[in-house]
């Protein structure tokens, strides 16, 4: 991938330097000193600079030179003009003001900025004559040490003849200064990916677990070496003093290469943020916030691609307000075009949230009713007891009634128990203190609130109400202690000889000759009763 970077990179620029070799440099030797706009001094200091025009003591002219003398004067306009050069940047003579009468309304005076990278650089308006102003003159000095650490134009008058003779356009020493910086660069990039892609590795080793490195910071160690390699090449390529085009075409690649490997760096180091709030998720109770994790990586990825493109964008000199305002015009619009789609959005925001349920709940919403399966973007799946699969849009699903069976404290059980009504009173009275023995015995129930009674006359029996909660965490386990409760219920009925009735419209006579009678001979009183539910033992195997 590197090498393909490289190539394609050198090819953009050989192509460039032909063209610039045909049609970037020509410049006219008749040209006229005028200081009425900022154009006309601009273009008096940069044409009477140029080779074929070169007279850099009429191009200093466009500088307030009235605290300077004639000699550095004449080598400050030649320092300016290497300071544009240099850094890469390109006058393009078409956006500087020709009006002689311009007027800078944010800094109220007649005042011009020609770079926004370098605000110290301006023009301003004294008398009749636009000039560079005083601070941009006692600035250049400070400047031109920054972009040339290293002062090459000094070294430039030892070299041979034949190393200053012109190549599409280019002096031989500085084509062969690009090339040594390339290899240069190029080395530089295999030591970087060697110190962070496997130095570092044995190095974090002792002191981190080695799949956190080799999870997260081995991924960026390849794009942050290239992104390296490339600013040190676009740093130390101004030394070279390439005409302002040549400088200008390379800061430009670079420039647009730099946004896409921080996009790219940015988008894998992203998964360290979604893995740290997985993490999190796992230690808590709730289920939804598991299921907010792939909706924010998926989220992360888009936000940071959208950004890198902006970055992309405004790197390489475009503006792009218009294209936030287009794109808030355009959000505007597709969210009167997608109601329902944002609706249901918002609406997986809320749930997220606010969480009304859980993954595993059994909810029951509009007629649905189930176990909730997946919490989705746009809807959410249930899955209902006959095992089918409900999609509810959680637009709907956020404004619901929402009865989540899931969150029950305690499970209720409700029943009627139906006696015949030939039961003698003391009987029933030992069949509910049974019960009551029942439920406080019970492991699973809940001991400080039921109702057990005798309750009504029904048709065909004596009805006593059996109204008691199961402390579990799950239907399957309710289902369970119901098993285990009725199931007790029946042999405390056996044990004490209590018949449940059922309703029937059958006629049948209870007694013949000679036949024994099916009604049973109850011989107890209360005393007795008692007795009988103190010996009884309920859950004994």
């Amino acid at each position: 991938m590197t090498r393909k970077i490289i190539i394609y990179c050198l090819l953009i620029l050989s192509a460039f330097l032909i063209f610039y070799s045909l049609y970037g440099n020509n410049s006219s030797s008749n040209e006229e000193a005028r200081f009425d706009s900022p154009y006309s001094s601009v273009h008096t200091h940069l044409a009477f600079l140029q080779k074929d025009n070169y007279q850099p003591q009429i191009a200093a002219k466009s500088l307030n030179t009235t605290r300077v003398s004639p000699e550095m004067a004449d080598d400050l306009a030649i320092k300016l003009k290497r300071i544009f050069d240099g850094k890469g940047l390109l006058v393009v003579m078409e956006r500087i003001p020709t009006d002689p009468k311009y007027f800078d309304s944010l800094a109220s005076e007649h005042r011009f900025q020609l770079f926004p990278e370098l605000p110290d650089i301006n023009l301003v308006k004294y008398g009749d004559k636009w000039l560079y102003s005083l601070e941009t003159v006692s600035k250049i000095d400070e400047l031109y040490k920054s972009t040339y650490p290293i002062d090459t134009y000094t070294y430039i008058d030892a070299l041979p003849a034949i190393w200053k003779s012109s190549f599409f356009g280019i002096q031989i020493w500085q084509i062969a200064g690009i090339i040594l910086l390339a290899i240069f660069c190029y080395g530089l990039y295999f030591i970087f990916y060697w110190i962070f892609g496997y130095f570092l590795v044995k190095f974090s080793s002792r002191f981190f677990k080695k799949e956190l490195y080799s999870r997260y910071i081995y991924p960026v160690s390849k794009p942050f070496s290239i992104f390296l390699m490339f600013w040190v090449f676009g740093e130390s390529v101004s030394l070279l003093g390439l005409p302002v085009k040549i400088s200008y075409s390379i800061g430009l690649i670079i420039r647009a290469i730099q946004p896409i490997l921080i996009t790219i760096m940015i988008f894998r180091l992203s998964e360290f943020v979604v893995d740290l709030f997985s993490s999190f998720a796992d230690k808590t109770e709730s289920t939804i916030d598991n299921q907010l994790v792939p909706f924010l990586r998926k989220g992360l990825r888009v936000v940071i691609v959208i950004l890198g493109v902006l970055y992309f964008f405004n790197s390489i000199g475009l503006d792009i307000t218009p294209l936030i305002a287009g794109v808030s015009i355009g959000g505007l619009a597709f969210a009167l075009a997608a109601q329902d789609t944002v609706k249901n959005l918002f609406g997986s925001l809320t749930i997220f949230t606010d969480q009304p349920f859980a993954i595993g709940d059994w909810i029951v919403s509009d007629g649905a009713e189930g176990t909730v399966e997946e919490v989705g973007i746009r809807s959410t799946r249930i899955r209902t007891f006959y095992n089918s699969l409900i999609s509810i849009p959680n637009g709907k699903l956020a404004d619901a009634k929402i009865d989540n069976m899931g969150r029950r404290q305690y499970r209720r059980y409700v029943s009627k128990l139906s006696v015949t009504y030939d039961t003698p009173p003391e009987l029933i009275d030992a069949f509910v203190l049974g019960l009551r023995k029942i439920v406080a015995e019970h492991p699973d129930t809940r001991k400080d609130f039921h109702q057990i009674h005798l309750n009504d006359f029904a048709d065909s029996s004596i009805q006593v109400l059996f109204y008691i909660f199961f402390d579990v965490p799950d239907w399957s386990a309710e289902l369970k202690a119901r098993h285990e409760v009725i199931s007790e219920v029946i042999k405390l009925a056996a044990y004490l000889n209590i018949r449940f009735s059922f309703p029937t419209q059958t006629v049948h006579v209870e007694d013949f000759p000679d036949k024994q009678s099916k009604t049973p001979i109850y011989q107890i009183d209360s005393i007795s009763s008692k007795k009988l539910i103190d010996s009884y033992q309920p859950f004994s195997k």
